[in-house]
């Protein structure tokens, strides 16, 4: 069945048409609503259904219909409607063409570089994937069939789609576009390498809105590109070359696919300055070499959205979306400073060396109110964590603690939940600064430019986020400067008039600010944020302690080259700041200028390692030792640092051992319990009766050895001889308790994990003894005539947890040591394997009543200190001090050679001469 709508258009049952999108040599596309809603792109073919253009698109389908890739448009179904073929796909946003016009109209060339470069990789990854995996070529790409879609293209419209194993094109011209099309199509002998051609036509058109062949007719083009060279004298010299290559009228000439084209492309932008598709001030670039090809197999853009029908194209979109990050990192200019001294990285020592532990340092402090600031996806996750903790626990102080939210993505902000339970932050409490569309800068354009490269602005994503480049995140927050610095006095008027204000004593305020090192919005502001909180204090002349706590997600052996430039990009800043102040050549005007001071934005730097979420038992742990110390440090139990050198970083581990202690005792009981069970189960040499049977495959255990000598045939006394039947009552009755008692030991044995005992205990008399206890509790049970196998096992295990918590006490100094241990390697961390030096505390409450524990801990670590104040639990805290950047620094350059270069085009802004890192 079919529909027909107002605008006379046929079209499958259920399909209500919107409007008209476009026509070409082959039919026309309409917008239409479809079952449930969605809208959808309607295809209707032209001519009837067994006409040459419909059927050779028929069999373009059948060609098509199997293949799947994320850049590939969906096609979703194809019927025959009033003898039409009408095919129904996914609605894209606009074409490539819609596009180009967009940037002329704002007064543009064509489609800034970077961004038609990153669109065209992902056209080069379908067409590829369609020569590579399904030896079929495309044959009609042009501008209007690379549709955009979200931040990415899709090729679309497959009515030429040809196996290269047919030369016969069956008069295709018809539906071909002679502006685009490769000269071995004309003579009806495509190649592999005929869409790279068209590709390469589309390129220059796009960016430069010329064309290399300037024929009027199709015979004109016919001619031109057989016969004719290309004129490429609009691009850059760079591109010229490349271009060339692909327009080669010798397809084997040509690139060895279309992404290896694109691939030049993108290096190619190292050196070119003078044509981005946009009017711009040409600058010169330093050489950078291209990373290898497996640090495409970064996995940072975790917000990337999966597509639930397939994890083979879900992997392929995230590849292509961080290979687009990264290319576009490698093309973005950066002014390099030619005065400077090219100087060598340090050798970097690993280690961690234990210093004493001052005695003014063991001093509890009061509670100071604390204000934490999470900015990204990182340190939002943090806040939660804290803010859940906070809320959890019963604590005097936890109304002295404040908390903001910062992020320019709604959905991280949304996501503020801890398990079940409502989200922990209030709506005053998260603060959406969102990027805007390039064209909605127009205005303050100027301003921005004035610290801010102009390619920045064009590679703003269409999702209006920062894809971990840092400069969008410093746009975005200068944007919403207002706000920013609305929402941050907000909480510390709050905190102030609450809890600071004193006549006796005022009381200084604590901003704690969370956030990643390697991300776009939290590398990108922290600085920033860090500058407002100051001039917010200053202004109402209250005294602050700010603090950044930074997360390293990148690890020594990780792959992410965007997450190690970024990590080194802020390094840099924060070296720089935290001796001269982050004032540039060109603040931005009005609100924004309040981020800027001339003084260091941070008063202490911890730095701290996040596992990955691959590594669930390690981050959970990691967040519980960050989430433990900062609240121990707004509480005020483990006292301040003693002036810290400001161009050093920090870093700390906290460990609860009061918890550590409980999880350690029941895992100490388990294995003591299967060491008693294990001696149940051995074989035994004594010879058992039938009914020893019953235990199966523990006929000849010890236990059964046992349960025999304890349950003896009762036989009733009497002066005759007892009757056959009476007899063998008496033995089925024995034999029923035994056979119950049998069941109840398998059931209790299959509860215990006799095979992976990796620690058997050092002797074997504690087990006997409780092998021994244990059986002769039995006796007394096996007394009653009505036993049950629940009864017998509930019996057992109250049994064996009596006797394994007496083991425990008897074995307790053996027990401490290995407790020590455990919590002496939790303790250990180590940011990119860089050392540092190292105080450790001891934290408990006056009447803890662990002192043999602390004494193991004590004589294991003597530099260890101990300090008694109202605590619930005791922890271990490790603060590490002298982490220099500059090691840090050169662990990054240790694994990318180029790492100066990449990270010198993710600074915030351009207006200052950052000093390099390896200066002193």
């Amino acid at each position: 069945m079919s529909t027909t709508s107002t605008h006379h258009v046929a079209l499958p049952e259920g399909y209500t048409v919107v409007d008209r999108l476009g026509a070409g040599g082959y039919g026309e596309v309409w917008k239409a609503t479809a079952p449930g809603g969605f809208e959808k792109a309607v295809k209707i073919v032209f001519g009837h259904c067994e006409d040459g253009m419909a059927e050779r698109e028929l069999k373009s389908l059948e060609r098509i219909k199997s293949v799947r890739h994320p850049f590939l448009l969906s096609i979703e179904r194809y019927e025959i409607v009033n003898n039409r073929l009408v095919i129904v796909t996914e609605l894209a946003d606009r074409s490539l063409s819609d596009c180009f016009q967009t940037h002329i109209t704002d007064g543009l060339t064509g489609i800034p570089r970077e961004q038609l470069i990153a669109y065209l990789w992902d056209a080069a990854e379908a067409l590829d994937c369609l020569l590579e995996q399904h030896s079929l070529q495309h044959l009609d790409i042009k501008p209007e069939n690379l549709l955009v879609v979200g931040d990415h293209i899709k090729v679309a419209d497959f009515g030429l789609v040809k196996e290269l194993a047919s030369k016969t094109l069956n008069s295709m011209m018809g539906g071909m576009t002679p502006l685009y099309s490769a000269p071995e199509i004309y003579d009806n002998n495509p190649s592999s390498r005929s869409d790279q051609y068209s590709l390469a036509i589309v390129y220059q058109h796009m960016l430069t809105g010329t064309l290399p062949f300037s024929g009027r007719t199709p015979a004109q083009l016919a001619k031109q590109h057989t016969l004719a060279q290309p004129n490429v004298g609009p691009l850059d010299e760079a591109d010229r070359v490349i271009v060339r290559k692909a327009l080669e009228k010798n397809p084997t000439s040509r690139f060895g696919s279309c992404r290896e084209f694109v691939k030049a492309l993108r290096f190619a932008g190292q050196t070119n300055t003078t044509n981005s598709g946009n009017p711009t001030n040409s600058r010169s670039a330093p050489a950078y070499q291209p990373l290898a090809d497996e640090d495409t197999k970064s996995v940072l853009l975790s917000d990337t959205q999966h597509i639930e029908d397939s994890v083979a194209a879900a992997a392929t979109q995230v590849l292509g979306e961080i290979q687009n990050a990264l290319d576009s990192l490698q093309a973005l200019d950066a002014q390099p400073n030619p005065s400077q001294p090219a100087l060598e990285f340090p050798v970097v020592d690993a280690t961690i060396e234990d210093v004493e532990t001052p005695a003014g340092r063991l001093e509890a402090t009061a509670a100071v109110p604390t204000l934490f600031v999470g900015v990204g996806g990182v340190g939002i996750k943090l806040l939660r964590s804290l803010c859940s903790q906070a809320r959890s626990i019963d604590t005097k102080h936890e109304k002295a603690l404040a908390w903001l939210a910062i992020d320019t993505e709604q959905e991280t902000l949304r996501n503020t939940f801890a398990g079940n339970e409502q989200d922990c932050l209030a709506s005053e409490e998260k603060l959406h600064i969102p990027l805007r569309r390039p064209n909605q800068y127009r205005e303050g354009s100027s301003a921005l430019l004035q610290w801010v490269s102009r390619r920045w602005l064009y590679n703003i994503p269409r999702s209006l986020q920062t894809r971990g480049f840092r400069p969008l995140g410093r746009i975005a927050i200068v944007d919403h400067a207002r706000d920013v610095l609305a929402a941050l006095q907000n909480r510390l008027s709050w905190l102030a008039t609450n809890f600071a204000q004193s006549p006796e004593a005022p009381k200084p305020i604590r901003v704690v600010l969370l956030t990643g090192m390697s991300g776009g919005t939290g590398a990108g502001t922290v600085i920033d944020i860090a500058q407002a909180v100051r001039s917010i204090c200053q202004e109402f002349s209250q005294e602050v302690l700010v603090e950044g706590v930074l997360a390293s997600t990148y690890h020594s052996d990780g792959q992410d080259s965007l997450a190690a430039a970024n990590m080194f990009s802020l390094l840099t800043e924060l070296n720089h700041t935290q001796l001269q102040g982050n004032c540039g050549e060109n603040p931005p005007p009005g609100p924004a200028s309040r981020f800027e001071l001339s003084q260091n934005p941070f008063d202490k730097i911890d730095c701290v390692t996040i596992p990955s979420r691959g590594e669930r038992k390690n981050f959970e742990l990691t967040m519980q030792s960050i989430t433990e110390y900062l609240l121990l440090k707004a509480d005020g139990a483990c006292g301040e640092n003693n002036d810290p050198d400001q161009k050093e970083l920090q870093t700390f581990t906290c460990v609860n051992i009061s918890r550590l202690a409980t999880v350690f005792a029941a895992l100490n009981q388990k294995r003591l319990l299967k060491a008693i069970a294990g001696c149940w189960v051995q074989q035994s040499t004594v010879n058992q009766d039938d009914d020893a049977k019953l235990f199966g495959v523990h006929a000849n255990s010890n236990f059964a050895r046992a349960i025999m000598e304890q349950v003896p045939l009762r036989l009733p006394k009497s002066e005759q001889p007892l009757a056959e039947d009476e007899i063998n009552r008496c033995q089925a009755a024995r034999a029923a308790k035994i056979k119950n008692i049998a069941q109840a030991f398998q059931q209790f044995v299959d509860s215990i994990d006799l095979a992976d005992d990796n620690h058997p205990p050092a002797s074997s008399a504690p087990i006997q003894v409780a092998n021994d206890r244990i059986v002769a509790e039995l006796s007394a049970l096996l007394q009653c005539h009505d036993v049950s196998a629940n009864e017998l096992a509930s019996k057992l295990t109250t049994l064996v947890d009596e006797q394994v918590a007496n083991l425990s006490d008897r074995n307790l100094a053996a027990n401490n040591a290995e407790l020590v241990e455990s919590t002496l390697i939790l303790s250990q961390q180590s940011v990119l394997d860089c050392g540092y030096r190292r105080r450790s505390l001891l934290i408990s409450s006056s009447d803890d009543a662990n002192s043999s524990l602390y004494e193991a801990m004590q004589h294991a670590c003597p530099t260890l200190a101990s300090s008694q104040t109202q605590v619930a639990d005791a922890y271990l805290i490790r603060e590490g001090f002298g982490l220099q950047p500059v090691h840090l620094g050169a662990r990054l350059a240790e694994i990318y050679p180029d790492i100066v270069e990449a990270a010198g085009r993710l600074h915030a802004r351009d207006d200052i001469h950052w000093q390099d890192l390896r200066c002193e």
